[in-house]
């Protein structure tokens, strides 16, 4: 949509925007007594723009894992697969209903945490997801939202595939 906007100054505007943009925000936080480095990336802590990182990468390609926490010093959020859990360093991989939607933010451990997503999730649950921090703990939310009106627009408008719609109502 950002290359068929109408207005080239507008457009250009917006590109200008985003690439402009840091690919790595990173905080420094309280965890009790101690401070923690947390990174928030868009795809991954090695290459933040565009990598994927999938659950199965644990059992599949379980170098590629120890390779991307080299990069973490404690805690990276990332969203790109829209696929939420949380991912270990041994490696491991576990979904939010595994950690009661709760993941305790430990002082010796490193995560990388998905968020998931709030307009397209991609775990076969329709529901928008993201996630609440608080001192210690990374909470995960799912709700309900009205994804057949989101459809409908997505479905007027002719330069977007249906397949855009039709995975809201699936998750995927």
């Amino acid at each position: 949509m950002l290359e068929s906007q109408d207005e080239p100054q507008r457009r250009n505007r917006r590109w200008s925007f985003l690439g402009k943009l840091p690919m790595r925000r990173t905080l420094k936080s309280k965890l009790g007594k101690n401070s923690v480095t947390v990174d928030f990336v868009h795809a991954s802590p090695r290459r933040p723009i565009n990598e994927y990182i999938f659950p199965d990468d644990v059992y599949t390609n379980p170098l590629k894992v120890r390779l991307l926490f080299e990069r973490v010093k404690h805690i990276c959020f990332v969203g790109h697969t829209h696929m939420p859990g949380v991912f270990l360093d041994e490696p491991d991989f576990y979904l939010p209903n595994e950690l009661n939607d709760v993941y305790p933010i430990v002082e010796d451990e490193k995560a990388i945490i998905n968020i998931g997503s709030v307009g397209q999730p991609r775990d076969k649950d329709n529901r928008a997801s993201y996630v609440c921090v608080s001192e210690s703990e990374v909470h995960f939310v799912r709700l309900e939202y009205d994804f057949k009106s989101t459809m409908k627009k997505i479905l007027a408008i002719d330069q977007l595939d249906n397949f855009h719609a039709e995975r809201l109502q699936n998750g995927r």
